[in-house]
């Protein structure tokens, strides 16, 4: 583009006054530079933006009509406003402009273009054809954002951040609640619905996406509507009784029109349930979707036929109960109209699958009541359980989709701009592994049934592909402006350009490594299935995963040994054009694959040793990102235990230093993690190296981690200085503060915004799905109960450590304050509720885990194991061991034949030198009461285990005195 045609543009714009004048000048420009980079660039680097920006800004203010509701403005056929054509003409051409990639990001970020165009969503302001534009210019600043380099000051991120603030949220539900009696109304849903699935993925967007009536409100009324257009309504969906039909009718929504997608509603409210049960029971619960499947009187097997019939699938019983498959099918009445029966049993054919979102219902809790209940109709078989159809159906053809998929061919000449089949396939072959990985993780019969479809082999392959260079096959345009980012410092940041992003195919390979490797680590639970890994040669994909700057994957022996502290694949320094940078996602990935590999120690002493894993892994514990700290913390529990070969190299490489710092962290899984290998470090070493952790962590500290509620108290500490009402220094109340909290919260979506809750379910009904609400929404984000877990979990791995430090050495690694400091571990903790005064409330008792009181116990018998002065250390703890005759009584059986072993220990003699302190140790035992303790134990205790561990522990102890 010349300078003088540049110049005129500008000038045009610049001198238009009038809003007439504005929309031409706007129009021109916008037809001037569609599918032109190098006009964009031109015009981009000569200001055109700012003027741009100033009449959308200009336009949108005077848009309010007074601060009235525009809505009886907003249908379509009527002849836009003026300042509404203006509006329109700004956003497509601030929308054209971004189409030209990631280089006019910054740009466009520098002018505020991103706000301006975000102040036209509404759609009570702004007319059909407006909201439209913005949201379609929201989608290619998302696009342009997903492969955007590192540091642009507009990511995904940071555009969901300005996306989902209040204002724009209620401008979102307000689109997607909107009646679709149009293409346009309906693209704008769809447009809105992918906007949420591309840029909600932080956890606090999802919270502020589910809050009652608002988006996952409105998305479970789309959802509701697709259900009553295919004739799915559950029998008694009429609400029989006529008194009733009222308060259901408002809240059925209007059915989804033929044209509706239903892909995109489903992959939105996929991404916004994501892991919670809590969020996946209020979409269960929104008004809506209890008025076209309500909670009734439940009949599994109605609800089995029904379900099965819907999917076109006969029924073959196996007497196996529903489990899952209740929450994934509402319960059912006992009764229910022909006509609504004929409904669900003749369903309308609909394309409409979202592989993100299957998972999200059929692996949750029922809520109905129990699935073992018979039908009144004896007939009628029972259904195979969720986890059967899982295996059988979901799966295969999960798996069989990737092989389609990966097998099909599409365009691999990295170019910027990707047909819609080439994408299709990629987010098939993205989504996929990430879906299979959620559905069989920690689950037996589902990895079982993935391995026997051959899943290790289809991820294997996977992966590979993700590793081929990509090289882009499409030659650079000659431009007589200076490249971005080259000598352009006299520019204004509204002017300067920046760097192009990255290429589709690469970003696309690069996404494709981190599912690869999600869904490998997760099918690895069983030998077999590692050895399955091992005999594909998939092993150097997943070490060159754990180099930041990846090469060409390559076998052991041609890859150099390491020199000094650097390993081979991790030895470039820059990032390889063809094969990307792996980020921090790839990195866990790839850690989480070597910690399952790690379990099996015939892996352990082969490949991993050969491609010398433990270099990358030591250094990753030290990451910026703590995540990466996080799973690499988590490899080394298993490189450092006493069957790993790489234990001395690790030692030598100054481990042992690295765990004891990441002690201290202020991280709680962190902690745990370098806890956990410590206490595997320590197991069958010598006295120097336990001392020298001894040394290290200090007695102190020891005592802090198993003593200490650290994360709890920390967090009352911070809560109280911030004046929340939920937490004082006295402590906290677990379970009233939240209901009474967040009721409103719960209430919204079991009693709906406007109408009152149908009277068929009844106030017990009702209440009992929002208890249920109240407890999944306290099991996820109440953050004390998240502390009170870290804390027990380090605890208990703490008092491993220290377990594992006495165990084979007769030396005192501790000293004498250690064991009255296990005191605490086994006295109940008294919680005063935060209240204002005068409230009635009373304190209540937490009482020990019986785990941690096992692994006390455990570390006192080690310490009685030893030497006789450490017995009489162990017999001088009065209150101790006055605790621990209390748990005689426990209801854990591990527990009592602890306390005997404990027993049997403190009374053993070791010479006649000892004879005397045994005798005191036998009778102080009995003054506390042991004696007549273990004879209950050996008479009335229900497992022979502890009868005879009492047994000899009487014996013992009588022999003593």
């Amino acid at each position: 583009m010349g300078d003088h045609e540049t110049s005129m543009l500008l000038a045009q714009l610049r001198s238009a006054s009038s809003y007439s004048e504005q929309a031409a000048a706007l129009r021109s420009l916008k037809n001037e530079i569609v599918g032109h980079t190098q006009k964009k660039e031109a015009l981009v680097a000569a200001g055109v933006l700012e003027p741009i920006v100033r009449m959308l800004s200009a336009s949108s203010s005077s848009s309010k009509l007074n601060g009235k509701d525009s809505r009886f403005n907003a249908a379509p056929t009527r002849t836009p406003t003026e300042e509404e054509a203006v509006r329109l003409q700004a956003v497509q051409a601030l929308s054209t402009i971004a189409s030209g990639g990631s280089p006019f990001l910054p740009p466009l970020h520098a002018t505020g273009s991103i706000s301006a165009i975000l102040a036209t969503l509404s759609p009570l302001n702004n007319s059909p054809h407006v909201v439209y534009a913005s949201l379609r210019a929201l989608t290619i600043l998302a696009d342009a954002a997903a492969v955007a380099p590192a540091g642009s000051p507009c990511d995904l991120q940071i555009l969901a951040d300005s996306l989902f603030i209040p204002a724009h949220i209620h401008s979102l539900q307000s689109i997607l609640l909107a009646a679709p009696h149009d293409s346009l109304t309906q693209s704008q849903i769809t447009l809105a619905a992918d906007l949420i699935s591309r840029l909600c993925h932080d956890v606090n967007h999802k919270l502020a996406l589910s809050k009652a009536n608002g988006i996952l409100d409105a998305l479970a009324t789309r959802l509701a509507g697709f259900i009553i257009s295919d004739g799915l309504v559950i029998p008694g969906a009429e609400w029989s009784d006529k008194g009733q039909q009222g308060d259901a009718a408002d809240c059925i929504p209007v059915p989804a029109p033929r044209l509706a997608k239903i892909a995109p509603i489903l992959n939105a409210i996929a991404v916004v349930i994501g892991d919670s049960r809590y969020r996946a029971f209020m979409l269960l619960t929104s008004p809506a979707i209890l008025a076209v499947l309500p909670v009734a009187q439940f009949i599994p097997a109605q609800a089995v036929r029904a379900a099965w019939q819907v999917a076109g699938l006969s029924t073959s019983g196996n007497g196996e109960s529903l489990g899952a498959m209740d929450y994934l099918l509402p319960p059912m009445p006992q009764r229910g109209s022909r006509r609504a029966r004929r409904k669900s049993a003749e369903p309308k054919e609909r394309k409409a699958t979202s592989i993100t979102s299957v998972h999200e219902h059929i692996r949750s809790e029922s809520y109905g009541q129990g699935a073992d209940s018979q039908s009144g109709d004896g007939d009628l078989p029972e259904s195979p359980s969720s986890q059967t159809m899982i295996a059988t159906i979901i799966i295969p053809n999960l798996l069989q989709l990737m092989r389609d998929h990966l097998d099909k061919p599409c365009n691999t000449d990295a170019r910027f701009i990707v047909d819609g089949a080439t994408k299709e396939t990629w987010e098939i072959l993205e989504r996929a592994p990430v879906l299979l990985a959620r559905l069989i993780v920690d689950h037996d019969v589902l990895q079982q049934a993935s391995y026997d479809c051959k899943a290790i082999e289809v991820l294997s392959k996977l992966l590979q592909e993700s590793y081929k260079p990509a090289v882009s096959s499409q030659p650079k345009m000659w431009s007589p402006n200076p490249e971005p980012g080259m000598d352009m410092d006299e520019y204004s940041p509204t002017c300067k350009l920046g760097p192009a992003g990255e290429l589709p195919l690469l970003q696309h390979r690069i996404r494709l490594r981190e599912s690869a490797l999600r869904a490998i680590a997760a099918s690895l639970d069983k030998e077999d299935y590692r050895r399955a890994l091992m005999e594909l040669d998939a092993v150097p994909y997943v070490v060159e995963s754990l180099s930041v700057y990846p090469g060409k994957p390559s076998p052991v022996k041609e890859r150099p040994r390491r020199q000094g502290e650097q390993q081979s694949g991790d030895a470039q320094t820059t990032a390889k054009p063809e094969y990307g940078t792996n980020p921090p996602s790839v990195l866990i990935g790839a850690c989480n694959v070597v910690r399952m590999l790690s379990r099996s120690v015939s892996v352990l002493r082969t490949a991993l040793v050969d491609y010398e894993v433990f270099v990358p892994i030591l250094k990753y514990t030290k990451h910026p990102v703590v995540d990466v700290q996080i799973a690499a913390m988590a490899v080394m529990v298993n490189l450092v235990t006493n069957v790993s070969p790489m234990r001395e190299a690790l030692i030598d490489q100054g481990v042992m230093t690295v765990l004891c710092e990441h002690t201290r962290s202020s991280n709680p899984s962190l902690r745990l993690n370098a806890l956990w290998a410590l206490k595997h470090l320590v197991l069958e070493v010598g006295p120097t190296l336990k001392k020298a952790v001894v040394e290290e962590l200090s007695p102190g500290l020891l005592c802090r981690l198993i003593c200490d509620d650290t994360e709890d108290n920390a967090l009352v500490s911070s809560r109280a200085a911030t004046d929340s009402p939920s937490f004082s220094s006295e402590g906290v109340d677990l379970d009233d503060d939240v209901d009474m909290q967040h009721l409103d919260d719960l209430k919204g979506f079991v009693f709906g915004s406007s109408t009152g809750a149908p009277q068929e379910l009844g106030r017990g009904r009702t209440r009992i799905m929002e208890d249920r609400l109240a407890r999944y929404r306290e099991s996820e984000l109440n953050p004390v109960r998240k502390a009170r877990n870290d804390d027990l979990a380090i605890q208990e791995q703490g008092l491993d450590l220290i377990r594992n430090l006495i165990t084979g050495t007769r030396n005192e690694v501790l000293d004498q304050s250690s064991p009255s400091e296990t005191t605490e571990m086994l006295r109940p903790k008294v919680i005063r509720p935060f209240s204002r005064r005068n409230s009635g409330r009373e304190a209540r008792m937490i009482y020990p885990q019986a785990k941690l009181i096992e692994i006390v116990i455990y570390v006192l018998v080690h310490i009685a194991a030893s030497v006789p002065r450490h017995r009489q250390l162990v017999i001088a703890q009065t209150n101790m061991l006055k605790q621990l005759g209390a748990h005689f009584n426990s209801k854990e059986k591990y527990v009592r034949a602890a306390l005997c072993q404990l027993v049997t220990n403190l009374t053993w003699q070791d010479d006649a030198d000892d004879a005397t302190g045994c005798n005191q140790r036998a009778q102080e035992l009995k003054r506390l009461g042991f004696l007549a303790k273990l004879e209950s134990l050996h008479e009335d205790d229900p497992e022979l285990d502890v009868k005879e561990r009492a047994k000899g522990a009487l014996w013992q102890m009588k022999k003593g005195y």
